[in-house]
C-alpha cells in the first residue's frame, strides 16, 4: 500500500497510480504528517495482516535534517511536488517514447514539440510572475507556520472552535 499526499480528487493520485503497478494500492492522505501517520498505523499492526505500507511525500521545503528523521518506509520526491516530475527530462522522454510507439511517431520530435510548447507557454505575459508569486506565497506561508508558536496555537484554537482574536 502506498500513501501519498493530496486528496482523492487531486492530480497527485492519478500520477502515482500510473507510475506504480496494478498490485500497489495508492491512497491519498492529505498532508505529509497524514501520510506518516497512515504508514505508521499499518506498520503497527503488521502482525495482523500481510500489507506493507510505504509513503511518498513532496519535498516542499523539507530540510535534509527533516528528511533524515523520516522512517525508512517514507520516501521524499526529488522535486518540490509530484507535478514537477512532468518537467524532468527522463519523464518527458518516457512519455514521448510511449506515445511514439503507440502512434508511430518520432520520440525525439515529440520531445522537441513538448519543450517548445512549454517554453511558449512560459513566454506568455504574466505567467512567470504568477508562478513566482505562487511559489513565494507558499514558501513564506510554510516558513511562517513551521516555526511560529502563534501559528501552532492558532491552529489548535481553531480545532477547538476558538476564534482568533488577532495578534
Amino acid at each position: 500500500m502506498l500513501f501519498v499526499e493530496g486528496r482523492r480528487d487531486s492530480r497527485d493520485t492519478p500520477i502515482y497510480r500510473a507510475l506504480f503497478p496494478s498490485g500497489v494500492t495508492v491512497e491519498a492522505r492529505g498532508t505529509c504528517v497524514d501520510v506518516q501517520q497512515s504508514v505508521a498505523a499499518i506498520d503497527q499492526t503488521k502482525n495482523q495482516h500481510r500489507t506493507r505500507a510505504f509513503g511518498i511525500v513532496d519535498r516542499d521545503n523539507l530540510s535534509g535534517a527533516e528528511i533524515d528523521k523520516l522512517d525508512d518506509d517514507m520516501h521524499v520526491l526529488p522535486a518540490r511536488s509530484v507535478e514537477y516530475l512532468y518537467y524532468f527530462s527522463k519523464s518527458i522522454q518516457a512519455v514521448a517514447e510511449e506515445q511514439a510507439s503507440s502512434r508511430g511517431l518520432d520520440p525525439d520530435e515529440l520531445v522537441r514539440d513538448a519543450i517548445g510548447a512549454a517554453l511558449t507557454a512560459l513566454g506568455k505575459p504574466s505567467i512567470p510572475e504568477k508562478m513566482a508569486a505562487r511559489r513565494c506565497h507558499g514558501d513564506v506561508r510554510r516558513t511562517a507556520l513551521r516555526g511560529s508558536r502563534i501559528a501552532r496555537t492558532g491552529r489548535a484554537a481553531r480545532r477547538r472552535g476558538v476564534r482568533d482574536r488577532g495578534a
